[in-house]
């Protein structure tokens, strides 16, 4: 950066949950490598090894799904550094379910409870201190392309989409407080990627997807100069691609809308002409006050 801020982490405390192994490390070792004070988190005992191996990071071995461990880290990061500056929401179960039809209730629960729950409540024991951070807190959570569909993970598909509309509006709420929240949909081999079925599959994510080249991104997302807040990223391979909710004028035939015109129109109300980027509901609010007319 040309403008004199630094671009390092240094002073800034952030805890990672499911930083065993896979992204999570990934991301602790880039945060040491610029300068962060770190808690990480992770119910498999490696994560000592992990934070052995980094500067002074602290490790806390526990199930990332009890809010009893997620205030235990977010302590350990206030009493050992004097504030807590970041959050990483990284873990979450591999497994599915598989397609709706063979979903069984315990194991849909579980998912959901791995990753959108434990978003949920990691954030929600973190937030009182983001909002002192000098500069601004910032959570950066993790969606999955999966959030766009993928066949016969419904279950993880709707924990992920769920992880996105949380960010965005836990994003507007903390924009008040000078909280930002952001989701990364990480494309990398790890210890998930591992199980997957297709063997040609996972020999082409080990070779073409380190999660070491995920991690400057997320870094850059909890840098108190990023500005960026309510925002959803692809990253991997060397790319970021911002990714986005949009909604389109489509039909709009008055008042006189019945099934024949809708019918008739149906082409209009798929056209992606005039398509408009939505910032929140208020988005999609706007376009039917002009479909009332009450807006020019």
């Amino acid at each position: 950066m040309s403008d004199g801020t630094r671009t390092d982490l240094a002073g800034r405390t952030v805890v990672v949950t499911g930083a065993a192994g896979g992204l999570g490390a990934a991301y602790a070792r880039q945060l040491d490598e610029l300068g962060a004070h770190l808690v990480l988190v992770d119910v498999n005992q490696a994560v000592e090894s992990v934070a052995e191996s980094l500067h002074g990071a602290r490790a806390v071995v526990g199930d990332v799904t009890r809010r009893t461990v997620a205030e235990a880290a977010v302590r350990a990061a206030v009493d050992g550094h004097g504030s807590l500056d970041g959050l990483i929401c990284n873990a979450g179960l591999g497994a599915s379910a598989g397609p709706v039809h063979r979903h069984d209730e315990d194991t849909f629960d579980e998912v959901l409870r791995s990753h959108l729950h434990h978003t949920a409540i990691w954030s929600r024991a973190a937030w009182r201190h983001l909002r002192n951070a000098t500069g601004g807190g910032a959570v950066v959570t993790t969606s999955s392309a999966a959030a766009m569909g993928l066949a016969g993970t419904s279950d993880y598909a709707a924990a992920k989409g769920a992880i996105w509309s949380l960010t965005r509006s836990m994003a507007l709420d903390g924009a008040r407080h000078g909280v930002r929240v952001n989701a990364v949909m990480p494309m990398a081999y790890t210890p998930m990627a591992a199980g997957y079925p297709d063997e040609s599959v996972r020999h082409w994510m080990e070779s073409e997807f380190d999660p070491a080249e995920v991690a400057p991104a997320v870094a850059w997302l909890l840098h108190p100069a990023c500005e960026s807040n309510g925002e959803c990223f692809s990253v991997g391979a060397g790319r970021v691609g911002r990714v986005v909710m949009a909604v389109a004028p489509g039909l709009e035939s008055g008042r006189e809308l019945d099934f024949d015109a809708v019918v008739a129109g149906w082409d209009r109300a798929m056209s992606l002409e005039g398509l408009v980027v939505a910032d929140s509901s208020a988005t999609d609010a706007t376009m039917m006050r002009r479909a009332t007319g009450e807006l020019a």
